[in-house]
């Protein structure tokens, strides 16, 4: 689970600024975006002055030319304003997009950063409401917010000031219901907030039930579990809508109050504009004007009234990211890198080393040097700390005292890229992305040349599979790989071991489950094809000590003969 904690303001500061770090590389066409805008305004707030005109002395002059010029006048403005419109949302949707997805990149590369212990933790559901719905809310609340700010700023004023240079008296029969309406939604936007987080998390339950339960539907109905799993994606269905049914009615309250204020004012406008009427203080035209006026203003305010209430979600998703961006990863880039000797022969040392999960010891001041080009297995019960072994040679997290070395060179000191492209894992549960066969074994490697890419497959044995197939290596391979089998999927992680041509080669449980003429044929294979390597052998199955050089027990750290 990911921790919830109250941010501090440090925090929200820091969030900010990362959030703001997407506009600087655009302001140039957030600029064009906002000229657009406020061109487009400078339109809408000219169309009723020129309606004035054309009611009060065009049409009652009877000055057919007036009428024409400035009825094309009040066209021509449309079409401007249209015009406008089109380019600005054109504009727009490509800056806009290219901040969502600036945003997006940045939390998923330090996704990246983090452990497996911590992935282990989180739930998938949560991280993809947070890369999903959060990025997009702060997205649209950083853009649309301060574009929509500034818009409605310079439409409300300048409506403002029209209406006082028509009618100062009207003028301030609208403002005086504004004090009302702030004040209507500060009240509201406390609970607002509280909603928004509530609603983040039953969006979070939903995916993380989607992602636990469409992966294992052959499971589900294995057990006859559809209509249980059905049912409790029912309840999780009511408790979203209970909780979004309230805030849509915290959040229409917020809206529907102030407009109902705002109806009340123009009502009281209409009757004084009326007797003015009567009176012959005010003409026709300038009514009819001062009228649209006040819709051209009501439409910001409203604007401006929705993006406060909006401030207090886009607050709740910024703080839900940064409960992501504040995770640390457990092993960083070194500050003062040394570099492994060339060539890289591949011995493995081990001194003192202590590694624990969750508060209890795996293992606990290993010594151990493991021979370069040896074939070495390393066996133990499960929980001994096998795995973890493999995470802490690429150094996906650190132990907790000691070190391990690779040549002499601790880990520690090395460039990830230069320890991971010197260590390879084959691991139990292969995992292959989406794509081509090609892809997945050019996965380590993406600039390997299709030659190379041969060659590696076939040297994992995979020629004849590939050849059989339509399009070749450039066959899908299904989600997760499910159109290969199992020992295809185990197969193709060779071969992209192979590519990637390392030092130190670790095969974690990939013999696990095969009969013994199998798991000597892989063995072999990986001898023939790693020869003069360090391979490491990962297993609970003693089994595997025949043919090695050496044998590894863990916890204790033994390290003796087959």
């Amino acid at each position: 689970m990911i921790a919830t904690v109250a941010p501090s303001l440090e925090t929200r500061r820091r969030m900010v600024a990362w959030a703001a770090a997407a506009l600087p590389p655009r302001l140039f066409r957030l600029a064009l975006v906002l000229a657009l805008s406020l061109a487009a305004a400078a339109a809408a707030l000219a169309q009723p002055w020129l309606t004035k005109d054309l009611i009060d002395h065009a049409l009652p002059e009877r000055r057919l030319d007036a009428v024409i010029r400035l009825c094309g006048l009040l066209f021509g403005l449309s079409v401007l304003s249209q015009g406008l419109g089109l380019v600005n949302r054109l504009v727009y949707v490509r800056v806009s997009a290219e901040i969502l997805f600036a945003l997006r990149q940045s939390l998923f590369a330090h996704l990246m950063t983090l452990s497996p212990r911590w992935f282990a933790r989180a739930r998938e559901g949560d991280l993809f409401s947070r890369l999903d719905g959060d990025v997009s809310e702060v997205q649209r609340f950083v853009l649309d917010g301060a574009l929509a700010t500034v818009n409605a700023l310079v439409l409300l004023v300048g409506a403002t000031v029209a209406m006082a240079s028509l009618s100062p008296p009207l003028t301030l029969l609208s403002v005086v219901v504004l004090p009302l309406q702030v004040a209507v939604v500060a009240g509201l936007r406390p609970r607002v907030e509280v909603l928004s987080r509530a609603l983040r998390g039953r969006a979070a339950d939903l995916g993380a039930f989607f992602f636990e339960t469409l992966p294992a539907a052959a499971q589900i109905q294995a057990l006859q579990a559809q209509e249980r799993e059905t049912a409790r994606l029912g309840r999780l269905n009511q408790v979203y809508l209970n909780d979004l049914l309230r805030l849509e009615k915290v959040g229409y309250a917020a809206q529907a109050l102030p407009a109902l204020m705002m109806s009340a004012a123009t009502a009281l406008i209409f009757v004084y504009g009326a007797a003015n009427l009567l009176d012959q203080a005010m003409t026709i035209g300038a009514m009819v004007a001062f009228t649209a006026y006040l819709g051209r203003a009501a439409a910001p305010l409203q604007s401006l009234l929705g993006l406060w209430v909006a401030s207090r979600r886009a607050r709740v998703s910024l703080d839900r990211l940064g409960e992501l961006m504040g995770q640390r990863p457990e092993a960083g880039e070194p500050a003062d890198p040394l570099a492994l000797p060339s060539p890289v022969r591949g011995e493995i040392s081990a001194r003192r080393l202590t590694l624990r999960h969750d508060g209890k010891t795996v293992f606990e001041n290993l010594d151990f040097t493991l021979p370069a080009g040896a074939r070495i297995a390393v066996v133990g019960p499960s929980g001994a700390g096998k795995s973890s072994l493999c995470a802490l040679l690429l150094r996906l997290y650190d132990p907790d005292g000691g070190d391990l070395a690779l040549d002499g060179v601790p880990l520690a000191r090395l460039r990830l890229n230069d320890l991971r492209r010197a260590v390879a894992v084959v691991p139990q549960d292969v995992v292959l992305m989406p794509g081509s066969i090609a892809d997945n074994v050019a996965y380590g490697c993406p600039s390997a040349s299709q030659a190379r890419i041969r060659d590696a497959l076939a040297a994992a044995g995979l020629a004849d599979f590939v050849d059989s197939l339509p399009d070749g290596a450039a066959s899908a391979i299904g989600s997760h790989g499910r159109l290969l089998s199992g020992g295809q999927r185990q197969r193709l992680a060779i071969a992209r071991a192979v590519l990637m041509d390392p030092a130190v080669l670790v095969l974690d449980e990939v013999t696990t489950g095969l009969e013994p003429r199998l798991r000597h044929e892989v063995l072999d294979s990986i001898d023939r094809l790693f020869a003069g390597r360090t391979r490491l052998v990962i297993s609970h199955d003693e089994m595997v000590t025949a043919g090695c050089d050496l044998v590894l027990r863990l916890p204790d750290g033994r390290l003796g003969p087959p």
